[in-house]
């Protein structure tokens, strides 16, 4: 199998310093791992693109199709049943935009689709007749940039970025196995982002959600999204019921007359008539 290779990218960190004999030292390995994700790959063509032949030498096909899971369906479906007045609450606005990105986040939409599918083919082609230096440069590069990330709601917009991130331990490795040229630890990262690809493509939108949480602190940064998803839920059907039942109670309430005693005699002349 054949595969166009990408545009050249600029690289800003050390380059593999065994780059000359890094293809030969692992094609025998290459083409075994090139062969277990292109399968895979092309399964993920099959199931979330719909193409009965897909191949590598061509490019997928753009289509509007939104795959959900249960949890992005039943929020939708909580969002839809909130009647307007409750969104116009301004405490609930912001569990109303916090729900939103959940269901975003358990669900795989084009944008998602083409990003897999460019780390993908990016990753074949790197090793393509064995690993290929340049893309070993990429790959650290990218690790390194994605290292200096502060945002960490990066990964709520870029999910899949979170497959080529490295923690401190393991990008310092990185370095030191491209310097010295250490051919078994570079094809160790191979080994690592094939598992990881590989799981991506046989289930997209339930790996989303957890490498939405990549980086420093993602254990507690989940664990507090995650209350904060329960609690708006809870307010939402909460309220939701509240004005159901307000909109079914009779809407006909006889007007209310005043408890006072009949005024005493005395005062009939000094007072108003209603």
């Amino acid at each position: 199998m054949s595969i166009s290779p990408p545009s050249a990218t600029p690289l800003t960190y050390s380059v593999v310093s065994n780059s000359s004999e890094l293809a030969a030292q692992t094609r025998a390995f290459a083409s075994q791992t090139f062969k277990a994700v292109a399968s895979e790959y092309l399964a993920f063509r099959r199931e979330y693109y719909h193409e009965a032949n897909p191949s590598l030498a061509t490019l997928p096909s753009a289509h509007a199709e939104i795959r959900k899971s249960e949890l992005a369906l039943l929020i939708e479906s909580v969002l839809r049943l909130t009647p307007q007045v409750v969104k116009s609450i301004p405490l609930v606005g912001g569990f109303l935009k916090h729900l939103q990105r959940v269901a975003d986040m358990h669900s795989i939409a084009e944008e998602e689709r083409t990003a897999l599918h460019n780390l993908t083919i990016g990753f074949l082609h790197g090793i393509q007749g064995g690993i290929q230096p340049w893309y070993m440069e990429w790959l650290l590069t990218s690790a390194h940039n994605l290292s200096g990330i502060s945002n960490l709601d990066y990964y709520l917009e870029f999910p899949f970025d979170g497959l080529l991130y490295h923690d401190p331990t393991s990008l310092a490795a990185f370095d030191a196995a491209a310097r010295s040229g250490n051919t078994r630890a570079l094809q160790g990262e191979i080994e690592r982002l094939a598992a990881r690809l590989t799981e991506a493509l046989r289930n997209p939108v339930g790996v989303q959600p957890r490498l939405a949480f990549t980086g420093p602190d993602s254990d507690h940064r989940r664990f507090t999204f995650d209350l904060k998803t329960a609690a708006a839920l809870g307010l939402l059907a909460y309220l939701i019921a509240v004005e159901v039942r307000v909109l079914t109670r009779p809407q006909h309430v006889e007007t209310p007359r005043s408890a006072q005693a009949p005024l005493p005699a005395q005062l009939r002349t000094q007072v108003v008539d209603d």
